[in-house]
Protein backbone atom coordinates (compact mmCIF):
# COMPACT_ATOMS: atom_id res chain seq x y z
CA UNK A 1 0.00 0.00 0.00
CA UNK A 2 2.83 2.14 0.41
CA UNK A 3 3.90 1.80 -2.96
CA UNK A 4 0.23 2.88 -3.88
CA UNK A 5 0.08 5.77 -1.83
CA UNK A 6 3.84 7.08 -3.51
CA UNK A 7 2.24 6.52 -7.27
CA UNK A 8 -0.78 8.36 -6.32
CA UNK A 9 1.30 11.04 -4.50
CA UNK A 10 3.72 11.33 -7.70
CA UNK A 11 0.71 11.27 -9.91
CA UNK A 12 -0.79 13.94 -7.92
CA UNK A 13 2.30 16.18 -8.14
CA UNK A 14 3.24 15.73 -11.83
CA UNK A 15 -0.41 16.62 -12.64
CA UNK A 16 0.01 19.85 -10.25
CA UNK A 17 3.29 20.45 -11.99
CA UNK A 18 1.94 19.93 -14.89
CA UNK A 19 -1.60 21.96 -14.62
CA UNK A 20 0.94 25.00 -13.02
CA UNK A 21 3.18 24.55 -16.28
CA UNK A 22 -0.37 25.08 -18.31
CA UNK A 23 -1.70 27.81 -16.23
CA UNK A 24 2.15 29.77 -16.47
CA UNK A 25 2.15 29.43 -20.57
CA UNK A 26 -1.46 30.54 -20.58
CA UNK A 27 -0.76 33.60 -18.61
CA UNK A 28 2.40 33.95 -20.98
CA UNK A 29 0.78 33.98 -24.03
CA UNK A 30 -1.44 36.34 -22.57
CA UNK A 31 0.64 38.59 -21.39
CA UNK A 32 2.46 38.29 -24.81
CA UNK A 33 -0.57 39.39 -26.57
CA UNK A 34 -1.48 42.21 -24.18
CA UNK A 35 1.64 43.47 -24.69
CA UNK A 36 1.60 43.55 -27.91
CA UNK A 37 -1.67 44.61 -28.31
CA UNK A 38 -0.84 47.80 -26.15
CA UNK A 39 2.63 48.43 -28.27
CA UNK A 40 0.46 48.62 -31.24
CA UNK A 41 -2.18 50.79 -29.53
CA UNK A 42 0.64 53.11 -28.39
CA UNK A 43 2.44 53.04 -32.06
CA UNK A 44 -1.63 54.32 -33.32
CA UNK A 45 -1.46 56.87 -31.02
CA UNK A 46 2.05 58.47 -31.70
CA UNK A 47 0.99 58.24 -34.87
CA UNK A 48 -2.05 60.53 -35.09
CA UNK A 49 -0.15 62.83 -32.31
CA UNK A 50 2.42 63.39 -35.11
CA UNK A 51 0.20 63.55 -37.74
CA UNK A 52 -1.84 66.46 -35.43
CA UNK A 53 1.71 68.12 -34.87
CA UNK A 54 2.87 67.72 -38.76
CA UNK A 55 -0.59 69.47 -39.28
CA UNK A 56 -0.22 72.07 -37.07
CA UNK A 57 3.13 73.14 -37.92
CA UNK A 58 2.12 73.35 -41.87
CA UNK A 59 -0.94 75.41 -40.96
CA UNK A 60 1.53 77.96 -38.74
CA UNK A 61 4.18 77.53 -41.81
CA UNK A 62 1.28 78.21 -44.84
CA UNK A 63 -0.38 81.38 -42.22
CA UNK A 64 2.90 83.05 -42.02
CA UNK A 65 3.50 83.17 -45.98
CA UNK A 66 -0.19 84.13 -46.50
CA UNK A 67 0.59 86.70 -43.70
CA UNK A 68 3.88 88.09 -45.11
CA UNK A 69 2.46 87.98 -48.68
CA UNK A 70 -0.31 89.89 -47.74
CA UNK A 71 1.60 92.14 -45.74
CA UNK A 72 3.62 93.06 -49.19
CA UNK A 73 0.74 93.67 -50.76
CA UNK A 74 -0.98 95.88 -48.45
CA UNK A 75 2.13 98.05 -48.64
CA UNK A 76 2.11 97.78 -52.41
CA UNK A 77 -1.74 99.20 -52.01
CA UNK A 78 -0.33 101.99 -50.23
CA UNK A 79 1.16 103.99 -52.85
CA UNK A 80 -0.67 102.13 -56.03
CA UNK A 81 -1.03 105.02 -58.61
CA UNK A 82 0.86 107.74 -56.76
CA UNK A 83 3.79 110.29 -57.49
CA UNK A 84 6.15 109.81 -54.71
CA UNK A 85 9.33 111.70 -54.05
CA UNK A 86 12.92 110.33 -54.25
CA UNK A 87 12.76 109.97 -50.48
CA UNK A 88 9.14 108.70 -49.89
CA UNK A 89 10.42 106.17 -52.73
CA UNK A 90 13.39 105.05 -51.10
CA UNK A 91 11.46 104.53 -47.68
CA UNK A 92 8.64 102.80 -49.44
CA UNK A 93 10.53 100.37 -51.47
CA UNK A 94 13.02 99.55 -48.35
CA UNK A 95 9.82 98.51 -46.57
CA UNK A 96 8.90 96.56 -49.52
CA UNK A 97 11.95 94.94 -49.93
CA UNK A 98 12.00 94.23 -46.18
CA UNK A 99 8.27 92.75 -46.49
CA UNK A 100 9.14 90.87 -49.49
CA UNK A 101 11.80 89.22 -48.30
CA UNK A 102 9.86 87.84 -45.23
CA UNK A 103 7.92 86.50 -47.35
CA UNK A 104 10.92 84.28 -49.30
CA UNK A 105 12.08 83.71 -45.88
CA UNK A 106 8.39 81.79 -44.83
CA UNK A 107 8.08 80.59 -48.83
CA UNK A 108 10.87 78.63 -47.49
CA UNK A 109 8.98 77.14 -44.28
CA UNK A 110 5.94 75.86 -46.37
CA UNK A 111 8.72 73.97 -48.45
CA UNK A 112 10.23 72.45 -45.00
CA UNK A 113 6.53 71.69 -44.15
CA UNK A 114 5.28 70.63 -47.27
CA UNK A 115 4.23 68.83 -48.89
CA UNK A 116 5.39 69.26 -52.10
CA UNK A 117 2.74 70.60 -54.27
CA UNK A 118 2.19 73.65 -52.08
CA UNK A 119 6.48 74.34 -52.20
CA UNK A 120 5.60 74.92 -55.94
CA UNK A 121 2.93 77.27 -55.60
CA UNK A 122 4.67 79.12 -52.89
CA UNK A 123 7.46 79.69 -55.39
CA UNK A 124 4.74 80.59 -58.16
CA UNK A 125 3.00 82.99 -55.66
CA UNK A 126 6.52 84.65 -54.20
CA UNK A 127 7.36 84.68 -57.95
CA UNK A 128 4.10 86.69 -58.74
CA UNK A 129 4.27 88.92 -55.99
CA UNK A 130 8.15 89.01 -57.33
CA UNK A 131 6.90 90.94 -60.65
CA UNK A 132 4.33 92.53 -59.75
CA UNK A 133 7.16 94.39 -57.07
CA UNK A 134 9.39 94.58 -60.46
CA UNK A 135 6.57 96.25 -62.57
CA UNK A 136 5.77 98.81 -59.89
CA UNK A 137 9.33 99.91 -59.48
CA UNK A 138 9.72 99.97 -63.14
CA UNK A 139 6.41 102.42 -63.55
CA UNK A 140 8.03 104.78 -61.11
CA UNK A 141 11.31 104.99 -62.46
CA UNK A 142 10.09 105.98 -66.23
CA UNK A 143 6.51 108.05 -64.90
CA UNK A 144 7.20 108.92 -61.27
CA UNK A 145 4.41 107.16 -59.96
CA UNK A 146 4.13 103.52 -58.62
CA UNK A 147 2.18 101.07 -60.28
CA UNK A 148 1.58 97.77 -61.81
CA UNK A 149 -0.65 96.71 -64.79
CA UNK A 150 -4.23 95.18 -63.61
CA UNK A 151 -2.83 92.03 -65.44
CA UNK A 152 -0.15 91.19 -63.35
CA UNK A 153 -2.24 92.22 -60.40
CA UNK A 154 -4.65 89.93 -61.41
CA UNK A 155 -2.54 86.80 -62.01
CA UNK A 156 -1.14 87.11 -58.89
CA UNK A 157 -4.12 87.26 -56.93
CA UNK A 158 -5.32 84.06 -58.84
CA UNK A 159 -1.93 82.51 -57.74
CA UNK A 160 -3.09 83.68 -53.80
CA UNK A 161 -5.91 82.27 -54.23
CA UNK A 162 -5.29 78.92 -55.69
CA UNK A 163 -2.13 78.91 -53.03
CA UNK A 164 -4.65 79.53 -50.07
CA UNK A 165 -7.14 76.54 -51.60
CA UNK A 166 -3.94 74.11 -51.74
CA UNK A 167 -3.28 75.21 -47.97
CA UNK A 168 -6.72 73.92 -47.03
CA UNK A 169 -6.98 70.78 -48.97
CA UNK A 170 -3.51 69.80 -47.53
CA UNK A 171 -4.98 70.38 -43.95
CA UNK A 172 -7.69 67.90 -44.91
CA UNK A 173 -10.19 71.00 -45.10
CA UNK A 174 -12.95 71.93 -47.78
CA UNK A 175 -11.92 73.77 -50.63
Amino acid sequence: MSETVIIVAAITAISTLAASAIASMLALRSSRQQISLQEKLADKEHDERRAVELREVRRQAYLDFLGSIDSTMNELRKVRGLRLTDEEYKEWDSSVTKRYNNALFCSRLVAIAGPESLDSKAAELWAAVAVEVRAMRRNWETTGKVGAPQEIRDKRTYIQEDFASASRRALGGDD
